[in-house]
């Protein structure tokens, strides 16, 4: 048993970070809006080639203490960041029940979703192809658990409210309040894993970035028409849902 736990630690270090470089290879170009296809990386700096020395996850960055080799100019340390965080997603989700159909479930919506903070994060841009993707793993799931017509009905009525609410507000402030993949973040969220996971989730990030933007406000950091992406804090929500449904549902509904 022990060696086996010693195996996953090993194998989600060495594939974990390799999957988190290749996520940061899909964060960068899908903000910048290149080609997926494109074999080579370059340095957003300078735009040199980057060699076999500049990409072994995390290594790299230690070795060059966060700077291109090239050009000498700061490396984001969102790379560091993403290349730690993966390995610790595919450890949790590996562990310990390894190659479960359930795990791999959790393992994929986790390093989408990874994906998915750190877009909105830098480009306010949830991409149409990774929440498609949730949405179809959401629909197999639902398919094999035979509760389909279920949360098919749930998400259809549940993006009607989100589209009418994002139309009134929209009206009210001028402004958009929230875009559309923040609505096919949360209906790809109730087809995997349920309603009461997705008012949750949407009820803890509706609070959570109400505070922060409150907050930012009060430091005059931005201003009441300065956009804040919703994504991330639909991202924290699904985390604290999944921590404290117990709590949240039977408050939310004040029964």
């Amino acid at each position: 048993m022990i060696y086996d736990t010693y195996l996953i630690i090993i194998l989600s270090l060495i594939f974990g970070a390799c999957f988190g470089s290749f996520a940061n290879m899909l964060i960068y170009r899908l903000c910048c809006d290149q080609s997926l296809l494109r074999v080579r990386s370059l340095c957003p700096n300078c735009n040199n080639t980057l060699g076999l020395i500049d990409l072994i996850p995390i290594v790299s960055f230690l070795l060059l203490r966060g700077r291109c080799r090239c050009c000498k100019k700061p490396i984001l340390k969102r790379y560091l960041v993403v290349e730690l965080l993966t390995p610790i997603l595919f450890f949790l989700f590996l562990y310990p029940h390894s190659f479960m159909l359930l795990n791999l479930h959790y393992l994929l919506f986790g390093y989408i979703i990874l994906i998915l903070f750190f877009t909105d994060l830098e480009s306010y841009l949830l991409p149409l192809p990774l929440t498609s993707i949730l949405v179809g793993l959401g629909i197999a799931i639902s398919f094999l658990g035979d509760v389909l017509l279920s949360r098919l009905m749930v998400a259809l009525l549940f993006a009607s409210g989100l589209l009418a609410f994002r139309y009134i507000f929209n009206h009210i402030y001028k402004q958009d309040t929230f875009g559309l993949g923040d609505i096919i973040l949360l209906v790809a969220i109730s087809l995997n894993f349920g309603w009461q996971i997705c008012l949750s989730t949407f009820y803890c990030a509706v609070i959570l970035g109400g505070c922060y933007s409150v907050m930012l406000i009060a430091l005059k950091k931005r201003s009441r028409n300065d956009l804040i992406p919703f994504g991330p804090f639909i991202i924290i929500g699904i985390l604290c849902s999944f921590k404290f449904l117990e709590i949240a549902v039977p408050f939310l509904f004040l029964i």
